[in-house]
């Protein structure tokens, strides 16, 4: 049986690993492919689901980033 707090905190390890290697999206897209069983897909097939969710990753922090405020204090909208 899995202990989900265990896995909680496993997961919040290697989130935050992947964080400090700078590597949070390309750690999540092998997550993502671990989980998903994407593993056992075709290489093309695989080939095209990164790259949407590259794109996606990418649309979301550009989104974000165009949303912030100007200046380092945290503003209503940020």
């Amino acid at each position: 049986m899995t202990n989900p707090k265990l896995v909680e905190l496993l997961a919040d390890r290697i989130a935050a690993e992947w964080a400090d290697k700078g590597k949070i999206i390309e750690g999540g897209w092998h997550a993502y492919v671990a989980v998903s069983g994407l593993d056992k897909a075709p290489e093309l097939q695989r080939t095209e689901m990164r790259r949407a969710y590259m794109l996606g990753a990418q649309h979301l922090f550009a989104s974000i980033l165009a949303v912030l405020d100007p200046g380092t204090e945290p503003s209503q909208r940020d």
